[in-house]
């Protein structure tokens, strides 16, 4: 996956949301959302963080793995699990398409 370009990149984290408690941090590159990555996603990339939403919310209350490349360049995978709590969106977090 190092070289690869990848999906979205996490902009902003809300402290306290399930993105912030799975780990993501603002500069990670979001590699693979579930069984969502470059190689099957389809869309154009205006619609990137549109198919990366209907992953979340498919998994809703469920664990959904992130492939994620950290802005040193290393590879993680978080398990995070999407789910309404106290702010805005089912993860707390803003993408940017593309990386």
């Amino acid at each position: 996956l190092i070289g690869e370009r990848g999906l979205a990149t996490v902009e902003q984290i809300t402290a306290g949301s399930p993105a912030a408690a799975g780990g993501l941090v603002p500069g990670d590159v979001l590699m693979a959302v579930g069984d969502l990555n470059k190689k099957v996603l389809t869309v154009s990339r205006a619609r990137v963080v549109e198919a990366i939403m209907d992953e979340v919310q498919k998994n809703t209350g469920k664990q959904l793995t992130f492939a994620v490349r950290g802005l040193e360049g290393s590879m993680r995978t978080l398990v995070i699990i999407p789910q309404k709590w106290g702010g805005e969106g089912l993860l707390g977090c803003c993408l940017l398409a593309g990386d």
